[in-house]
């Protein structure tokens, strides 16, 4: 990513949609813990844990130093004041949103312990809708199983007059 000197990063944290195809192996159980909490699904918290990961907090430390190694890096802070000043009207937009900047910087400077201070101390809704199951059309469960085969699978027809 360094290597590429983007101007901008974007890392989202993967929240499962119901109805995606991959809703099934996340609510199964079998290839990691998921919390359907639906509030917490908006791709800035960390819903499924899969295995392989200690917690929720090992993932969120390893995305925060991932986001930090970016706009940490000399080559985006240099990219940064050049654009900056090339475009002097951001200048204002970055002082008057400062606050927020440093609120932002700490957050992803956070440390693991940090992180498990601050934890997932609140219990889900009342009425959270649990344990989902999809109602895929006939067309999304063909593409589902033709990605799986192990064999080229096409949806082309094919004629039986042409012999």
């Amino acid at each position: 990513m360094l290597s590429l000197d983007l101007d901008e990063m974007n890392m989202s944290k993967f929240s499962p949609m119901y109805g995606a195809p991959i809703w099934d192996d996340c609510v199964g159980g079998e290839s990691g813990e998921f919390n359907e909490d639906w509030r917490l699904m908006n791709c800035l918290n960390f819903v499924y844990l899969p295995k392989g990961f200690a917690s929720r907090v090992e993932m969120d430390a390893l995305y925060n130093t991932q986001v930090r190694r970016f706009y940490d890096s000399k080559g985006y802070r240099r990219r940064f004041s050049r654009r900056l000043w090339q475009h002097r009207w951001s200048l204002w937009h970055v002082l008057k949103n400062l606050p927020k900047t440093l609120q932002a910087a700490r957050y992803y400077s956070s440390s693991k312990a940090d992180l498990a201070r601050v934890g997932e101390g609140f219990a889900p809704h009342p009425r959270q809708p649990r344990g989902l199951r999809p109602n895929l059309s006939p067309e999304l469960e063909v593409d589902g199983i033709a990605s799986l085969a192990t064999i080229k699978v096409s949806r082309r027809v094919r004629s039986e007059t042409a012999a």
